[in-house]
C-alpha cells in the first residue's frame, strides 16, 4: 500500500542527468487526530547505481509477486533468475538479466526518507523513518541452459517487512498490470486501484497528480501533462479499468477518474462509507447486523465532539464502537430527533401565526372595503351645496392636512386630491359614523 501511494522511481527509463534524488509531497489525514498533515517522500540514489527507473518498477512488482507466491513467510525470498524473468514476461537473455540485476542493485542501495508519508498499520500511525527497500540480494551458480545465475535471493528491508507482516497489503491483478503497455498506465493503475477501494471517483489537482503520484517533472505545463497522460487514459479506459475527465483551468485544473462499471456494483453499506469517510480502518468489519444503531450513535458522538473543537480522531471513533459500553455524549449534545421535534414544533407555531395574521388581514381588508363603499355612497348622496359645506368642515377639522388644503391650489399641489380624500374620510368617521 505504501509503494502505491508515492513513486519510488523516475517515470522514464533513465534518470535525468545530474539528478540524484526525487521528492514527492501531499497532505494526508492523521488517523490519531483526524487532522490534515503534510507528507513527504525523498528517494536518494547512490553512485554508481543511481535512482530507480520505470523499468525497475516492474522488477519491484516482480519481487512482491515472488514474496506472495512464497506465502510472505520470510524476509528472504529465494528465486531462480530465469523463472523470475519469465514471470515478468521478459526474455531470459543476457540484456534482460542485466536489467534485473541493475534494478536489484538500485533497490538494495537506494534510501527512502519518509516524513509522515508511510503508514505503519501495525503501529496504527504514520511514521518518520529512513528506510531501505531491500537489505541485500545475491546470485550464485550458472544455469547451463540460459547462462544466467542458477540461484538468487533478496531480503526485504525491515520496515517493508514489518509493513507486510502488519497486513498493509492489497490484492493486485498482476496479469492486468503486465498487460499494460505504458509505464504511466502501470503507475496510475497501482495508485488508482488503491484509492478506488474507498471511492469510485477520485478527484485531484492535475499537476499534483502528475508530479507527486506519477512522477512527472514539475516543469511541465498543463498541456504537456495532458498530452503525456493521454496514452495512459486511453489504455486504461480501453481495458475497462477507469475513465478520466478534466475540470477547471490553469492552477485550478483537476483530473477526475471514474472506476468503470462502478455503477453496476452492489451499493456499499452507507454506515461503512460514513466510517471510512472519517478515516476509520476496518470499517466493514465494525458494522454488523446487531450494532448498527450503536455505530450511528458513535458517529453522532464523534461528529458533535469534533464540531465542539475536541481533537478526537478515527481511533476514538473505533473504540467508541467496540468498547464494552458506548461512550457518553457531551452534556450540550442534542440528538437529531430532538432537533427535528423542535424544528417541527417551531414550524407548526409559525404556521399557526401565519394563519392568524392571514385571517386578521383578510378581516381588516374586508372591513376597509365595506367602509370605503359606505363612504363613497355618502359622498355621492350629497348635492353640490351640501358637498361644499361638508368639504369646508372637513378641511377646517383636519389637523394633518387642513393647513395645506387651505393654502394650496389643486393645480399646483401634487397630492391635493389624496390629502382632500383623507380629510373627507376622517370628518365622515367623526361625524356620520359616530352618529350611526
Amino acid at each position: 500500500m505504501n509503494l502505491a501511494e508515492f513513486p519510488l522511481s523516475t517515470i522514464g527509463e533513465r534518470a535525468p542527468a545530474g539528478v540524484d534524488r526525487l521528492v514527492f509531497e501531499d497532505e494526508g489525514i492523521d488517523p490519531s487526530t483526524g487532522e490534515r498533515s503534510a507528507r513527504r517522500v525523498t528517494v536518494l540514489g547512490q553512485a554508481p547505481f543511481g535512482l530507480p527507473t520505470s523499468v525497475d518498477d516492474e522488477v519491484l512488482m516482480g519481487c512482491l509477486r515472488a514474496t506472495k507466491d512464497a506465502g510472505f513467510d520470510s524476509r528472504r525470498v529465494d528465486f531462480e533468475p530465469a523463472s523470475f524473468l519469465r514471470a515478468m514476461r521478459w526474455s531470459t537473455d543476457g540484456p534482460a538479466y542485466a536489467r534485473l540485476r541493475r534494478a536489484l542493485d538500485r533497490y538494495s542501495t537506494v534510501s527512502v526518507v519518509s516524513e509522515g508519508a508511510y503508514w505503519h498499520k501495525g503501529k496504527r500511525k504514520p511514521v518518520r523513518d529512513v528506510v531501505g527497500i531491500l537489505d541485500r540480494w545475491q546470485s550464485s551458480g550458472r544455469d547451463r541452459e540460459t547462462g544466467l545465475p542458477e540461484k538468487a535471493f533478496f531480503v526485504w528491508g525491515d520496515f517493508m517487512w514489518e509493513s507486510f507482516q502488519a497486513g498493509n497489503l492489497r490484492n493486485l491483478d498482476y496479469d492486468f498490470l503486465l498487460g499494460l503497455e505504458h509505464a504511466i498506465s502501470r503507475r496510475a493503475y497501482r495508485f488508482l486501484g488503491k484509492r478506488f477501494y474507498h471511492n469510485k471517483s477520485i478527484r485531484m489537482g492535475l499537476k499534483h497528480f502528475a508530479v507527486n503520484k506519477i512522477g512527472m517533472s514539475d516543469k511541465n505545463h498543463n498541456g504537456q501533462i495532458k498530452a503525456t497522460l493521454k496514452k495512459a487514459h486511453t489504455e486504461l479506459e480501453r481495458k475497462g479499468f477507469c475513465r478520466a475527465e478534466y475540470v477547471g483551468r490553469g492552477q485550478q485544473a483537476e483530473v477526475v477518474y471514474h472506476a468503470i462499471g462502478a455503477e453496476q456494483q452492489q451499493p456499499r453499506d452507507p454506515l461503512v462509507g460514513e466510517l471510512r469517510r472519517r478515516g476509520v480502518s476496518g470499517a466493514a468489519k465494525l458494522v454488523t447486523a446487531d450494532n448498527r444503531e450503536r455505530v450511528r450513535q458513535a458517529i453522532a458522538n464523534y461528529d458533535h465532539r469534533r464540531d465542539c473543537g475536541e481533537k478526537v480522531g478515527p481511533g476514538w471513533l473505533h473504540q467508541c464502537i467496540v468498547a464494552d459500553s458506548a461512550y457518553k455524549f457531551r452534556d450540550d449534545y442534542v440528538s437529531p430527533e430532538a432537533v427535528a421535534k423542535r424544528r417541527q414544533a417551531s414550524a407548526a407555531s409559525d404556521a399557526r401565526k401565519a394563519k392568524r395574521t392571514e385571517r386578521l388581514e383578510a378581516s381588516e381588508d374586508s372591513a376597509m372595503q365595506r367602509e370605503r363603499k359606505r363612504f363613497g355612497a355618502f359622498i355621492q348622496s350629497l348635492d353640490e351645496e351640501a358637498y361644499e359645506q361638508f368639504r369646508e368642515q372637513a378641511i377646517a377639522a383636519s389637523s394633518a392636512y387642513g393647513k395645506s388644503l387651505r393654502t394650496a391650489k389643486p393645480e399646483t399641489m401634487p397630492h391635493y386630491a389624496t390629502y382632500l380624500e383623507a380629510a373627507l374620510l376622517g370628518h365622515w368617521r367623526r361625524t356620520v359614523c359616530q352618529r350611526d
